[in-house]
């Protein structure tokens, strides 16, 4: 008899309701439930919390999907559903008029607020279905669920950036993140997507059990392949980064030292693209910071959000990938790019070596000169370039998805069957 497992697909619903909650954990999320309806050991019941029920039908209908729903979608879910959904999209399209946005936001706290507390009492009343776990790919169970014992529950373990790094301190007891740090314990299994992040919330965490967290690796989807045929940005060749204005994701660094390495070696055919962020917050940081003589625009070019589709043209046709970030909890974009058969420069901190391997070139994330001198070395040496496209390649065959889901199904039931006989299942 399969496994009922109820998953967390809240993430999903915001990323079908509003694009630019389509971060990576939205990817992530996707992959994994696609990956796990596929598996016959286990039956895949969508759940979320609050009115956000109401959106598991698109989720089901945006995947092609046909998951049953964890409970009856009350009318008034769909209600507080609609109207929040209609509030936020009326905040971002109004987003430059400080007056709407304060009437908008006020409406979505309203609404919001209230939903919560009818789905709270609503709870109090309410029997979980007969359910063997409770999977969620970001943060701990809802507390209902938890006070079920006969219900296991995994959650998959990010990273542990606002107590690594003291400049995201504010964000540690905020939303889904502080509600994950709350509830950390030694009953819970856990999923860490890197062995750094493992060791980093044991170290972190005694309540924690260290037997009860299983490493595991995300992949590049199936769309991410060797491309070498448009040049979708410029005729000239470029080097490719892809990242936001976080401190933490070193971009600043990245354009000082490409134009440094650019002016010493007095090279006009190359140039820096730049996918993420807003153009005028970039343009504003790097002007100010950097103090150049010549418009910025002379060395980089800056794309801003890059549509999914248009991610392997931009990987496959660069010479090579920077992305030396600070802090990772694991790093997708340079397997993405091996996997289209770009070379890459990474920082060798956090998971970032668990990912790349021998397979490009690694340097601190810090230092200046490690980076002119990865640019150099790319530039100047065409096998480089070649050999490390190659290794990339072969490196990125190590991760998949299928792979992955496989791993955290049979952990599921391993754990499942060792506990089995304790509810007299």
């Amino acid at each position: 008899m399969a496994m009922k497992i109820l998953f967390d697909a809240t993430v999903l619903v915001d990323g079908n309701d509003m694009v630019e909650e389509r971060r990576g954990i939205y990817f992530i999320a996707r992959n994994l439930l696609q990956e796990m309806a596929q598996r016959d050991e286990v039956d895949v019941v969508l759940f979320a919390s609050g009115y956000k029920v109401a959106g598991l039908s698109n989720v089901n209908r945006m995947l092609n999907l046909k998951l049953p729903v964890f409970r009856k979608i009350p009318a008034l879910a769909n209600f507080f559903h609609t109207i929040v959904i209609f509030c936020r999209k009326k905040r971002m399209a109004n987003f430059q008029k400080p007056m709407v946005r304060k009437v908008y936001a006020s409406g979505i706290l309203f609404f919001s607020s209230i939903s919560q507390i009818y789905f709270f009492v609503k709870d109090l009343f309410y029997r979980t279905l007969e359910s063997n776990a409770f999977f969620s790919p970001r943060t701990a169970a809802p507390w209902f669920i938890r006070r079920d014992k006969k219900i296991r529950t995994y959650v998959v373990l990010h990273d542990l950036i606002p107590y690594v790094l003291p400049e995201y301190a504010g964000q540690r007891s905020v939303g889904w993140f502080g509600y994950l740090i709350r509830h950390l314990n030694k009953n819970d299994y856990y999923f860490a997507i890197s062995e750094s992040t493992k060791q980093d919330f044991c170290k972190f965490s005694s309540k924690i059990d260290p037997s009860h967290v299983m490493t595991v690796s995300w992949a590049a989807d199936e769309r991410y392949k060797p491309k070498k045929q448009i040049r979708i940005v410029s005729d000239k060749r470029y080097v490719f980064s892809l990242c936001s204005l976080e401190p933490r994701k070193n971009l600043l660094r990245i354009v000082r030292t490409f134009i440094r390495f650019v002016e010493k070696n007095q090279i006009k055919d190359l140039r820096l693209v730049v996918g993420g962020g807003e153009w005028l917050d970039v343009k504003k940081i790097l002007s100010s910071e950097l103090k150049l003589k010549d418009p910025l625009e002379k060395y980089m070019t800056h794309v801003g959000y890059v549509k999914d589709s248009d991610l392997p043209e931009l990987y496959g046709n660069a010479e090579w990938f920077v992305y030396t970030s600070q802090y990772e909890g694991f790093g997708l974009p340079p397997l993405e790019a091996m996997q289209c058969g770009c070379p890459v420069i990474t920082s060798n901190t956090s998971s970032l070596p668990e990912v790349v391997g021998d397979a490009g070139i690694m340097i601190d994330w810090d230092s200046d000169e490690q980076h002119i001198k990865a640019y150099e070395q790319y530039y100047f040496n065409e096998e480089l370039r070649k050999e490390n496209s190659r290794k990339g390649l072969e490196r990125a065959k190590q991760f998949s998805w299928g792979k992955t889901v496989d791993s955290m199904v049979s952990f599921i039931c391993g754990v499942d069957k060792e506990n089995s006989t304790q509810y007299g299942r």
